[in-house]
């Protein structure tokens, strides 16, 4: 009988460690083009619920594209003492978006979306080579674009090759919203 109290004080007592010392932060790194809204948006949403760890703000540039995301983590990037390669590795979250106006600047030039799915493919190999969590690309609006619209069907195709959520700009009024709801954060 004592041996049964034994084992239940301490199974109670691992259960107990475990569950008070679970780490519920979020470990948020973000990729690509600076000029979006979300990345603060959804910063400040993670601040709100005191879940975010460490926001990497420092990985985002302006008019950024694949190739600048790539060269980046090719070359091992560091700010503040931190690799992006280990960043992407800590990372529960990622999200990528990427600039777009070379498919804009080329409309109806459907080589130049061709070349940039080939692109995306192999960015996301890579991104996905290190981070085994939660990653979110986010496509551009393509209402009035049809070179866009096809870049659309083909960056989702691709994002669900290697199980990442996709989400267009035009999809909703709240993107930030999407992205919670999509990898399911919670307050």
């Amino acid at each position: 009988m004592k041996k049964i109290f034994a084992i239940l004080a301490v199974s109670l007592s691992i259960f107990l460690i475990y569950f008070f010392n679970k780490d519920t932060s979020v470990y948020y790194v973000a990729l690509g083009d600076k000029n979006n809204n979300y990345y603060e948006d959804l910063t400040e949403y993670l601040e709100s619920y005191e879940k975010l760890e460490v926001a990497k703000l420092q990985f985002l540039s302006n008019n950024s594209n694949i190739d600048d995301v790539y060269n980046q983590i090719k070359r091992n990037v560091t700010v503040e003492n931190q690799t992006i390669k280990n960043a992407l590795i800590k990372a529960d979250l990622v999200t990528i978006y990427l600039n777009y106006d070379d498919v804009l600047n080329n409309e109806g030039d459907f080589s130049k979306v061709d070349e940039k799915i080939d692109k995306l493919n192999k960015l996301l190999k890579i991104i996905r080579s290190y981070c085994k969590e939660k990653i979110v690309l986010i496509g551009p609006d393509d209402k009035f674009s049809g070179s866009l619209k096809y870049l659309n069907k083909m960056y989702r195709d691709i994002a669900n090759d290697y199980h990442i959520e996709y989400i267009k700009t035009n999809n909703s009024e709240d993107l930030t919203s999407d992205i919670i709801s999509k990898v399911k954060l919670k307050a």
